[in-house]
C-alpha cells in the first residue's frame, strides 16, 4: 500500500518520535478526548494505542499531537 505523500519523508519521523514520547509518558493525554492511554479503549474493545493526529485535520504540515487512534 502506497504512503500519502503528506506522509513521507519528515513526516514518518517525526510522528514516530512523537508517538514515542507518549509511550513514554503515562501522563500523555490525548489532545482529542483528554484521556491517558490507560483510560481509553477502542471502539472493537482493544487497547487504545497512539498516533500522530493533526491539529488542523487535512492541512499537510499542520501540527501534530498525540491522539489514540480512536479518536484520530
Amino acid at each position: 500500500m502506497a504512503r500519502k505523500p503528506h506522509h513521507s519523508g519528515s513526516y514518518v519521523r517525526d510522528s514516530a518520535a512523537l508517538r514515542a514520547a507518549a509511550y513514554a509518558d503515562p501522563h500523555t493525554r490525548c489532545w482529542r478526548c483528554h484521556l491517558t492511554l490507560t483510560q481509553c479503549t477502542n471502539r472493537d474493545g482493544k487497547p487504545a494505542r497512539w498516533t500522530a493526529g493533526h491539529l488542523s485535520d487535512g492541512q499537510i504540515g499542520a501540527a501534530a499531537r498525540a491522539v489514540h487512534e480512536g479518536c484520530k
